[in-house]
């Protein structure tokens, strides 16, 4: 679990992964991702700070 959950964090796509680790569904790689805070609060920031 913290392979993955450490790739996300350092920003590699959920398909990446997936295919690196041999996932077949891409919902098992999310599965797998839960050990560092979700991302959304900093995805809304950085778009904001496009539209600016």
């Amino acid at each position: 679990h913290s392979h993955i959950s450490l790739l996300m964090d350092r920003g590699f796509s959920a398909l990446d992964i997936a295919e690196r680790v041999g996932h077949e569904a891409i919902s098992i790689t999310y599965k797998y991702a839960h050990m560092y805070p979700n991302k959304q609060d900093e995805m809304a920031r950085k778009l904001e700070e496009e539209r600016s």
